[in-house]
């Protein structure tokens, strides 16, 4: 019942999707037991998941109520249901204050407390059942999707994502689905080509509350150098429009993002990534926004993205936007996944430019290395950034999340 109640929306658009691109894809290519004749989802049982899980997946997903909070964690061996005695708004209350804590510089050791207790009631109900796991997979409820769970602290004092390799998925069909997108034809053997996207010159008279991204422009110009050199493409200031970001888009296997997000809580739609405005006055082709250089998340929806298999949103509170009951949170990352991004990477909250640029580029660097596993690559980098003298606390690391398959 908690499965069938999640990001079915976003379930449905992926469905969509596939079956407009059947028409360019070899049918066996499109199978799926989630798809169904009518061109609507159905999400998977959890007999169909845990035979979906890879063999070192936990997935743990929360339903919170007023009664309390059930954990179900699923991997290929079993299924186990614990519950934990704090309610909805015990859970609301203490998330609040820790991001607020964490948000506001607050020392670790004060931090050390509330993550305990969370660790408590979140991970300790379950902690026998994913001791062996490497990765999970956190399938968040309510306030939930607020939450870093990688800055979690158990009672030997270590975080959460030095435990486990830790990510997030609207739901566990969802997440099935991403791991089954990355596993297609995406011309995987070739070298990776990524667009690299790095402070665009929008029109600041009317954006003034955004600050200058000091390190955007170094940011993407470095991590475009750790991919193919014929194939990629940079886009940075005033050649960062729309319409040239479309058109990488489509012919790329990654995109990084590092530029200014809008947020609107009230009005998910209205979300936009913040570009450089078209040159000559040309129109880019993409909306019909009166400021050419935001690209809503409503305009993404109509993106051609045959290739990418990962995106990064460097911004501000990209994976944040208004939350719906069962839907969960529909946020910049929505329109990629729904368009057939296995992996999206984005974050919590406001996030410096130089931190950000250190993290970013260390962790290409490490992905580089690790081609296997995206997840690994971020979880690297973190806990690099989390032992170094200056950023070492989790308001530099925690809000980055990993959306989607772990590969």
């Amino acid at each position: 019942m908690a499965e069938r109640s999640r990001a079915r929306a976003l379930l449905d658009e992926i469905t969509v999707l596939r079956r407009v691109q059947e028409q360019y894809r070899p049918a066996e290519s499109i199978a799926s037991p989630a798809v169904t004749l009518g061109g609507q989802a159905n999400p998977l049982s959890a007999q169909a998941i845990q035979s979906e899980i890879p063999a070192d997946v936990v997935i743990l997903e929360y339903s919170v109520s007023d009664s309390g909070t059930y954990i179900f964690a699923l991997n290929r061996g079993g299924l186990k249901v614990a519950r934990s005695d704090v309610d909805t708004n015990a859970i609301t209350r203490l998330v609040n204050e820790y991001v607020s804590e964490i948000k506001s510089k607050a020392p670790v050791d004060d931090l050390a407390t509330v993550a305990r207790r969370l660790d408590d009631y979140l991970i300790s109900p379950v902690k026998n059942f994913i001791s062996e796991s490497r990765y999970l997979c956190i399938v968040p409820d309510k306030a939930l999707h607020f939450l870093p769970f990688a800055s979690l602290i158990d009672g030997s004092g270590k975080f959460l994502i030095e435990r486990h390799i830790v990510s997030y998925s609207p739901s566990a069909t969802v997440f099935i689905e991403s791991q089954k997108e990355r596993l297609r034809s995406k011309n995987s053997e070739s070298p990776e080509s990524i667009v690299a996207i790095g402070d665009p010159d929008f029109r600041r008279s009317d954006i003034l509350q955004l600050r200058p991204l000091e390190s955007a422009e170094q940011e993407a110009r470095t991590i475009a150098q750790l991919y193919d050199a014929a194939t990629s493409k940079l886009l940075t200031r005033g050649d960062a429009t729309k319409a040239a970001f479309r058109s990488a888009l489509a012919k790329c296997d990654v995109a990084h993002l590092a530029l200014h997000c809008i947020v609107d809580e009230e009005s998910p739609w209205l979300a936009a990534l913040v570009l450089a405005p078209d040159k000559d006055g040309q129109p880019s082709g993409i909306g019909n926004s009166r400021d050419d250089s935001l690209l809503h998340l409503s305009e993404i929806y109509d993106f051609n993205l045959p290739r990418t298999r990962l995106v990064v949103l460097s911004a501000c509170q990209s994976a944040l936007g208004q939350y719906y009951r069962g839907e969960g949170v529909v946020s910049l990352v929505h329109p990629f996944m729904a368009a057939h991004v296995p992996t999206v990477v984005a974050t919590l909250w406001s996030v410096e430019s130089n931190p950000t640029a250190d993290l970013m580029v260390q962790f290409h660097r490490m992905r580089k290395l690790k081609p296997e596993s995206t997840a690994d690559a971020l979880r690297d980098a973190q806990i690099q950034m989390a032992r170094s003298d200056q950023y070492k606390h989790p308001y530099y690391w925690a809000p980055f999340i990993l959306v989607g398959s772990h590969w």
